[in-house]
């Protein structure tokens, strides 16, 4: 049969306890002791007494280096003047402790309002981002708008431009005609005197003729 041995439980005691109980000189090295071994630590409800868990087999190792050691008898609670007086001396702490809750529930409660105000604002600003989009797509339609009318304006300046081009040289063409046809009317006003001028002579010739018809002829045959 393997023989099995069951391990001392660990025990939960002060200080004060653990120091006696540990062959140790002040309960302040029982202190560092439960610090360096890292032992659990527990407030007690009744009084507010520091506990720490101290392993049972550090406590059966004790109990066997020091079988003569007497353990002192610990009355199983404080007296009732130094639970008075313990109360008395944790009162500022607990209002203190009250007072901190307190602040921190403020706190929380003003964490919790800024929270709700960040959204208020992300949701702000995404409204004012969309606002900006859409601006920004109402200007680049307008720009393109604008292009297209400066384009349109560019084409009818253009046009202006020919059309004057065009009224400028039919001025200059009906300038041209207007001399042409002064020119040609004096040619032909010269033309008309010119014309009356050979039809008076003509007229003046026949004048002429008529009268060397008119008068008698003589007789210039001398044997008639």
């Amino acid at each position: 049969m393997t023989d099995t041995t069951t391990p001392p439980p660990d025990e939960w005691l002060t200080y004060t306890q653990a120091a006696q109980r540990l062959g140790l000189r002040t309960s302040e090295a029982a202190a560092a002791r439960a610090r360096r071994g890292k032992w659990p630590k527990r407030i007690r409800n009744t009084d507010g007494t520091a506990e720490v868990l101290v392993p049972g087999a550090m406590l059966t190792e004790v109990r066997k280096a020091v079988p003569d050691r007497i353990e002192p008898t610990l009355p199983p609670t404080e007296p009732p003047a130094l639970v008075e007086a313990l109360q008395v001396a944790l009162s500022p702490l607990v209002a203190a402790l009250d007072q901190e809750r307190a602040t921190v529930s403020a706190l929380r409660a003003e964490l919790d309002q800024a929270h709700r105000e960040r959204e208020g604002l992300s949701v702000k600003v995404a409204g004012l981002e969309g606002q900006v989009h859409q601006a920004r797509h109402e200007a680049v339609i307008s720009a393109g708008q604008a292009a297209q009318l400066r384009e349109g304006l560019d084409r009818e300046t253009q046009d202006r431009r020919t059309l004057q081009g065009q009224a400028d040289q039919l001025r200059a063409d009906l300038g041209a005609a207007q001399l042409e046809a002064a020119t040609a009317s004096g040619e032909a006003k010269a033309e008309a005197a010119r014309r009356e001028a050979a039809e008076a002579q003509a007229r003046d010739l026949q004048t002429r003729l008529d009268q060397l018809q008119a008068r008698p002829r003589r007789r210039w045959w001398p044997f008639g």
